[in-house]
């Protein structure tokens, strides 16, 4: 058998022909490489970390502050799991994974953005953040 090539055709499809394909377009096929979703757990892990995020920011006195948009106020709170969910974890999927949406997550994101956040916390804050919930 000849030398295989895998051609991206765009984020869920993969072209995948061998050398004979020159000459005998018979032996193309498409091979479909679909991300598998965010499960259920890891929804769950999401909810659980968000809420860990929050009492550790709010132990450390790190509230969030929130603009009026009337008053020009500036009023500070205390975190909660969805405050850091949309302030904290919502913008930077979408920084590096251009998702809007948790729902959007593949299996591997959630883990990856709450690395990310947890490095940029600890350089930036000095501030130890939970790992990402595990039951192994």
């Amino acid at each position: 058998m000849g030398e295989i090539v895998f051609q991206k055709v765009d984020k869920n499809m993969v072209l995948c022909f061998d050398e004979k394909w020159l000459s005998n377009q018979e032996n193309m096929f498409v091979l479909n490489c679909e991300d598998k979703k965010m499960t259920e757990k890891q929804r769950g892990s999401l909810h659980v970390w968000c809420s860990q995020v929050a009492t550790v920011l709010n132990e450390e006195n790190m509230f969030f502050e929130w603009v009026h948009p009337i008053t020009k106020v500036t009023i500070e709170k205390e975190w909660s799991m969805l405050s850091v969910k949309e302030h904290i974890y919502k913008p930077t999927l979408a920084r590096l994974h251009d998702k809007a949406s948790t729902e959007d997550q593949n299996t591997v994101e959630p883990s990856d953005i709450s690395e990310a956040i947890s490095r940029a916390f600890a350089m930036h804050s000095g501030i130890q953040l939970p790992s990402w919930p595990s039951r192994r």
